[in-house]
């Protein structure tokens, strides 16, 4: 029997115990696992079963994935990366954070009743603070308007926890960014104090992981547990960064590996992650580890 690989989406049929009512039944969702047992997050939760119990499975195209289930994952998204301020104005959020990163200064349509009547109004709010304004366009939510430059194309990638942690490493994780965290982050420029705010604001919990080879900083990374708007426990990952010496040696899946037990010890079920479009090195090595794409994303902004 041919088992698919782990992260594509199956039928699976197995044998029912004696007395169960009928011989067979069937399970539709994710393979999470294959060996002796095979795991199947199905719409009931994660469903395992002996090897020797399976009758068939099928590999099947991706389900589509709902608006509803977008906004559930940009609600945890965006309390991983809160800004420094935030509000909701008619159905959007507005997050800034003195102009560091995109993400945190941004306009998200999160309700399913926001709409781009309500731009003047968000407008005003940010430049109340200086900042220009900036939209998050998820073509599945809601559409730029006309003649918007858009930029920053990128994808929400995401997993099962179950199907990672695989690597063995020490990896040195903290409460705060350090000094020497920050050095590598962004190649240290972004040491400023908003920034520092910036990077350790969450919703939720958070770690800094540093990854040491020979006394040298090798790599960093950020993760942050975040309980979305359906109250599902998420992990993020971000800011992972690998200096140029100790690159191609599989640091950074080591890390990520390390950092989703951490996330499985916090109680997170699921592990998402933001890759830009113009970065297919980094996205081939996402999806060689367990991640599927689950919608795309990119900002936008009024023409100058």
């Amino acid at each position: 029997m041919l088992i698919p690989d782990v992260g594509t989406r199956v039928v699976l049929r197995y044998r029912l115990p004696p007395g169960a009512g009928h011989l067979y039944t069937d399970v539709t969702g994710e393979l999470l696992a294959s060996g002796a047992t095979l795991s199947v997050a199905g719409r009931r939760g994660e469903i395992t079963v002996a090897l020797s119990e399976v009758v068939a499975i099928k590999a099947i195209p991706a389900r589509p994935v709902a608006r509803r289930e977008i906004r559930d994952l940009e609600s945890a998204a965006a309390r991983g990366w809160p800004g420094l301020q935030s509000t909701l104005i008619e159905g959007w959020l507005l997050r800034a954070g003195s102009g560091f990163t995109t993400r945190a200064n941004c306009a998200l349509p999160l309700a399913p009743h926001a709409s781009l009547k309500a731009l003047p109004a968000i407008a005003h709010w940010y430049a109340t603070r200086n900042l220009p304004l900036q939209m998050a366009v998820i073509e599945q939510l809601l559409t730029a308007p006309p003649g918007w430059d858009k930029y920053r194309a990128a994808s929400m990638l995401t997993a099962a926890v179950t199907s990672l942690n695989t690597a063995d490493i020490t990896m040195t994780l903290l409460d705060s960014p350090s000094a020497r965290w920050l050095s590598l982050f962004r190649g240290g420029t972004a040491v400023t104090v908003e920034a520092i705010e910036v990077v350790r604001a969450v919703d939720g919990a958070a770690t800094f992981g540093c990854y040491y080879v020979d006394g040298d900083l090798a790599a960093i990374a950020r993760a942050a547990i975040t309980v979305s708007d359906s109250g599902r426990k998420w992990l993020g990952l971000s800011s992972l960064e690998v200096a140029s010496p100790y690159r191609r040696r599989g640091i950074a899946t080591a890390m990520m590996d390390q950092l989703t037990a951490w996330g499985t010890e916090c109680g997170a079920t699921s592990v998402y992650l933001q890759v830009m479009q113009d970065n297919p090195h980094a996205a081939a090595m996402y999806r060689a580890i367990g991640y599927t794409e689950h919608h795309t994303y990119q900002y936008a902004s009024p023409p100058t």
